[in-house]
């Protein structure tokens, strides 16, 4: 029996098993995360706590992402967001600076915390 096609694009057909094939790795997610990460620091160390919060929001979208497509990791990411990303937010929400580097700095960089564990 061979595959069938799930989506048809200008390029070729695909099937459902060559879509799944091109989801992305952790690792990839994780560079994602830490890119986020990194720019909601300086938005909000720079005061644009509007940029700071949007970061976030990406941070969410792609640990959304990890968790669908290595659901292995969802206990994890969903353990790091509430731990450390939850008073991050709070403190940005409150645009109070020495909150947000405390809840920062308090906080492992999120790749590493994925690898140790």
């Amino acid at each position: 029996m061979g595959e069938k096609i799930a989506a048809k694009t200008k390029f070729g057909e695909l099937s459902i098993d060559e879509i799944a094939s091109m989801q992305p790795c952790m690792s990839r997610v994780m560079r994602q995360y830490t890119e986020r990460y990194s720019i909601m620091y300086h938005a909000c160390r720079a005061g644009n706590w509007k940029l700071g919060l949007y970061q976030l929001k990406e941070i969410r979208e792609i640990a959304a992402v990890g968790a669908k497509t290595r659901p292995q990791w969802r206990q994890e990411l969903e353990d790091f967001d509430r731990e450390y990303l939850v008073p991050i937010e709070e403190a940005m929400k409150k645009q109070d600076w020495q909150a947000f580097e405390r809840a920062y700095r308090g906080a492992p960089t999120p790749a590493i915390r994925c690898i140790a564990e």
